[in-house]
């Protein structure tokens, strides 16, 4: 398997050596290509697979881009269920830093799928979600606070069945969306001159 990058759409380079599977291989690989990427400026990547005759399956090939940054493990762990507590090793939360969690989805055997990052800031009274630009948002009694919108975004919080909890226009930079005493999963769709977004947030 090759991985090739380029900057115009025609001329291709490849990133890295060529990275061999002799066999079955269930839990899966990670190849870290930022020594490669430094200094780069590659629009798109591909991969590209040669088998010499014999027949081969891949599942599951993916990529992920990191935007440069080096993230630290600080807690991780498996549940059968759909919450897990989640405990820093060593030092505490640091107030007004930035944390990124992922999931991933597997058997035990065969590994299925991975979350996008979702980033989250750490106040000392919430969890905020860090988002585009300087968007953030704040847990507070009764609602969810967006700070950071840019005036005249259109604001949609709805719920994964598609229940419509609260619709405006924001006036302002920042917007309270009260949820009327819902709690669990909410969608809040933003739609500026930016484009469109939406971000998913458990209450």
């Amino acid at each position: 398997v090759n991985i090739e990058g380029t900057c115009d759409g025609e001329t291709w380079t490849q990133l890295g050596p060529t990275l061999r599977v002799n066999e079955y291989n269930a839990m899966g690989t990670d190849y870290l290509l930022g020594s490669y990427m430094e200094g780069q400026t590659y629009k798109r990547l591909r991969f590209t697979c040669q088998h010499g005759g014999r027949n081969v399956t891949l599942k599951y090939l993916a990529l992920e881009y990191n935007e440069g940054h080096v993230w630290d493990v600080l807690a991780e762990g498996g549940v059968d269920a759909n919450s897990i507590l989640i405990t820093p090793k060593g030092d505490e939360f640091v107030s007004d830093k930035t944390y990124a969690a992922e999931a991933y989805a597997g058997d035990g055997i065969l590994f299925y799928d991975a979350s996008e990052p979702a980033y989250y800031r750490y106040a000392d009274s919430s969890i905020q979600t860090a988002k585009k630009g300087t968007l953030h948002i704040g847990i507070e009694t009764g609602g969810l606070r967006l700070i950071g919108l840019a005036e005249g975004t259109r604001l949609t919080c709805t719920t994964p069945a598609g229940q419509t909890l609260y619709t405006t226009t924001a006036a302002g930079t920042s917007c309270l969306v009260p949820l009327n005493g819902y709690h669990g999963l909410v969608l809040l769709h933003l739609c500026d001159a930016d484009g469109e977004q939406t971000i998913k947030v458990t209450y």
